[in-house]
Formats: structure tokens, C-alpha cells, sequence
């Protein structure tokens, strides 16, 4: 990403574009209890042609185990004990990628046929090592599509500090870039996908968008993470606490972002301290008395460490 301008995108026009055919990209997919809807969800990445090298699901320990009726000899399907952390499922999966490129896709998730070839091309044409779509989102027989991607690199940062606005599901990175952030935190049952996409801005990867709603997500299903996880800031917080912990006092910070997560990091306190009054939750009281408040948390003593 250029971290002086513009987020470079894609050209709007869609002449000139071509098929990618050679097996690069490997897709991990995490499931658990979605029987019924997995097959859609790979249906739509076997759609995306021949640049599929290989399609990992990792089953979170469903019950009855998920059963895959493919032959097709790309889908691999990793069962695991349940754990209920996406992080740490889709990081299993990342063991069995060995391609340049790496995508993700929620099992109750859809991609619609175009989606890698669109992102393909906008990489080649950017030089992005990761290049993340719009959303059309389902709800009751309704389509809402999500707002234009941000053009600017610090309205970029700025907003992915208030919630993700990168979903994994619109996702398409470069492997190593991958490796490089030591994949997902392990131990966020939600928030994990902010929390990463965060450091990778912070690292200065070069990120470009494609201005069109290429995945499909259906609102309502019952089971969808950011529906139903109570106290989604405090994991917001919880994500953002661990990484002033790792930049607090490093020098890696300029000093537009320290800014910038001070004022987060500030406004997710009051949310979650709110929140956290009005139902009598003792312990993530204390939890937050620990935590300094958004003006020292650069000057912490280099010891210091969240809990």
C-alpha cells in the first residue's frame, strides 16, 4: 500500500481482461456445523477456474463431523477438535497452503465467479501484494452492497481501527506476505481478522481494491460471528490492546497512527467500559482498570504487558 497517497485500485473498465490458468492460489475455508451451506461456499471457489490449486476446509470439530462428496482431488478436508477460534482454524489450514497466492472464504460465504480472476488482474496491474472486494450482503430477500472501498492509505488505517472493513472473505494475499504477519491471532473468538488486517497496514504492505461486490453474504443464518459474538468491541479492544503492547516504545509508529490508535483506542474504552457498567460485568471492569488510559499508552514502561 502506499503509505504517502492513494490506495492504488484496479481500472474500471473491464476490457483487455484475461484468465488466469495456472493452479497459484490455495483456499482455506473454516467450517463448523454448516453442513447444509458448505457445498455452496465451494461450489463458488471450484467456479473461479483453473487457478485453484488446492481448496483446505478445516472442520472445528462439528457435530455430526462435516462430510465432503467431491472427488475432486484440490479439496482436502482437516478435521479438529473444536476450539471456536476462527483464528487459530484458518492458521491449521495455512500448514497445508504452498501457493504464491492465498484466499480465504467464510463457509457461509460466497464468491461469485469473477472474484479472483477481478483480483488477479488488479494486483498485476497495482503491484499489490493483497487486494481485498466489496460486499453484497442478503437480508430478507434484500441486497444491500457495501460502500466503495477507501481510496486513501490513512482513511484506510483510520477506519480499520474502528472495525474491519476488509472481510476475509473478500480477501486475496500474497502467501509469504501471510507467513510474514505470523498469521491470525490464536486466541480472539472474534476479532482476529481486524486485528491482522491492522498489522499488515502497519508493516506498509501494499494493499489495492477492487470497486465491485464480488462475495455474497447472507445476513440471518443464525451462526454468523459478527451476528451474534455480545461485546464485539471488547474483542476490538482486546486485538488492539495486544498491539500497542508489541509497537508501544518501538519507534515503529508514525506519528499520524499513534494518533490514530490513541483516539481508537480511547473511544473502544468508553464503549466497552459503558457496556460494561450497565451489566454489572465486574471483571471486565477490572480487566479495563488495567489497561492505560489512550494518552500514556506510548510512554508505558517497556515491561508492561496487557492481561
Amino acid at each position: 500500500m502506499d503509505r504517502k497517497g492513494a490506495m492504488p485500485r484496479a481500472a474500471s473498465n473491464h476490457r483487455n481482461r484475461r484468465a488466469f490458468d495456472e493452479p497459484d492460489i490455495g483456499v482455506i475455508i473454516p467450517t463448523y456445523n454448516r453442513q447444509k451451506i458448505l457445498r455452496r461456499a465451494i461450489d463458488s471457489v471450484l467456479d473461479q477456474g483453473p487457478q485453484i490449486a488446492c481448496v483446505i476446509i478445516i472442520d472445528d470439530g462439528s457435530e455430526p463431523a462435516t462430510r465432503i462428496s467431491y472427488s475432486d482431488p484440490r479439496i482436502q478436508c482437516i478435521r479438529i477438535p473444536h476450539c471456536g477460534f476462527p483464528g487459530k482454524v484458518r492458521n491449521i489450514g495455512m500448514q497445508n497452503i504452498h501457493t504464491p497466492w492465498l484466499a480465504f472464504l467464510d463457509s457461509d460465504d460466497v464468491w461469485l465467479p469473477e472474484k479472483l480472476n477481478e483480483q488477479r488482474m488488479c494486483a498485476e496491474e497495482t503491484g499489490a501484494m493483497a487486494v481485498f472486494t466489496r460486499e453484497k450482503w442478503l437480508r430478507n430477500g434484500k441486497i444491500r452492497c457495501a460502500p466503495e472501498p477507501i481510496k486513501d492509505t490513512r482513511d484506510l488505517f483510520c477506519a480499520s481501527l474502528e472495525k474491519c472493513v476488509m472481510g476475509p472473505s473478500t480477501m486475496m494475499m500474497k502467501t509469504k506476505v501471510f507467513r510474514s504477519l505470523g498469521g491470525f491471532r490464536e486466541d480472539l473468538v472474534f476479532a482476529e481478522d481486524y486485528e491482522c488486517w491492522i498489522r499488515m497496514l502497519l508493516q506498509g504492505v501494499k494493499i489495492s481494491a477492487v470497486d465491485r461486490p464480488l462475495i455474497v453474504k447472507e445476513a440471518g443464518l443464525g451462526d454468523n460471528l459478527s451476528e451474534i459474538t455480545p461485546m464485539r468491541e471488547f474483542y476490538r479492544l482486546k486485538a488492539l490492546a495486544g498491539i500497542i503492547e508489541k509497537t508501544h516504545n518501538t519507534g515503529a509508529l508514525e506519528d499520524w497512527q499513534k494518533k490514530a490508535i490513541e483516539r481508537a483506542f480511547s473511544r473502544k474504552i468508553a464503549i466497552v467500559k459503558t457496556g460494561a457498567l450497565k451489566r454489572g460485568n465486574k471483571e471486565m471492569l477490572h480487566w479495563l482498570e488495567k489497561l492505560p488510559n489512550s494518552r500514556g499508552i506510548h510512554s508505558l514502561d517497556p515491561d508492561y504487558h496487557f492481561s
